[in-house]
């Protein structure tokens, strides 16, 4: 009887905690690279050919993820190329594609991509601690509506403690899965924070969610404060490209 007792309570620990593992989000890396990429418009289809060829490389080389999502507004030939860093270190030496490819293959890919592209701007991008909705069995955003917000000298901290403070809660009442604020810390102004927000589709984007949360008078109170911290703010629309990307584990 007691060998029994042993069993069930072993078996309730090992229940308990592939539960835990199962509930428990990825974890969300503290970096970001991003490239911001136009395309030349005649040649999106080669380029979308080579970076299918640049993520199967990072994928073989031992990356975690690399993610590429079209602009839906603005510029149409806009592209975002996404992936993590644990640390600048990741940096340092080879990187995970350079460790997928050879060297040949490396300089043919990127004389053939320098063609197509007429611009490229790269950004490091540091996860602002506590400003993140990452819930469990939030899939892979297939939509993401990304804010661009330059925040007025000295007016940072500021801003952060805002959104933590009252944004967070209300995308949570709200029911958004996904939601990560970010600083840039080189590539562009230190000034510029970025929130992304993940979405399955383009309609849940018809409802102002904060206004739908806290009712008209009480949004137009938050808007204002968010406002007074702002020199300005850009938001756009990105679909996934799931088959010029590496999703990673989900």
């Amino acid at each position: 009887m007691r060998k029994m007792h042993l069993i069930v309570a072993l078996t309730v620990v090992v229940l308990l905690s592939m539960t835990v593992a199962a509930q428990t989000p990825p974890p969300v890396l503290p970096l970001l690279g991003v490239s911001r990429v136009v395309v030349k418009p005649d040649r999106v289809a080669e380029w979308s050919d080579i970076e299918k060829v640049y993520s199967e490389a990072y994928k073989k080389g031992g990356g975690p993820w690399r993610r590429i999502y079209r602009s839906r507004t603005a510029n149409n030939y806009e592209f975002l190329v996404i992936s993590p860093l644990s640390s600048y270190a990741d940096l340092d030496g080879q990187s995970f594609i350079a460790k997928g490819a050879s060297e040949q293959d490396l300089a043919r890919w990127s004389a053939r991509r320098n063609q197509c592209v007429e611009s490229v701007s790269i950004t490091y991008e540091r996860l602002v601690p506590d400003a993140v909705i990452n819930l469990s069995g939030a899939s892979l955003p297939a939509i993401l509506q990304e804010t661009r917000y330059r925040v007025k000298q000295g007016m940072g901290t500021e801003f952060a403690e805002l959104i933590k403070a009252e944004s967070i809660p209300t995308l949570k009442k709200a029911g958004v899965g996904l939601f990560v604020l970010r600083r840039v810390e080189f590539g562009a102004s230190r000034n510029l924070y970025v929130a992304r927000r993940g979405a399955s589709k383009f309609a849940e984007f018809e409802v102002n969610l904060v206004e739908k949360v806290l009712g008209r008078e009480a949004a137009a109170k938050y808007f204002a404060k968010t406002s007074a911290l702002l020199n300005d703010v850009e938001t756009r629309l990105y679909s996934y490209q799931a088959d010029i990307s590496y999703s990673g584990q989900q």
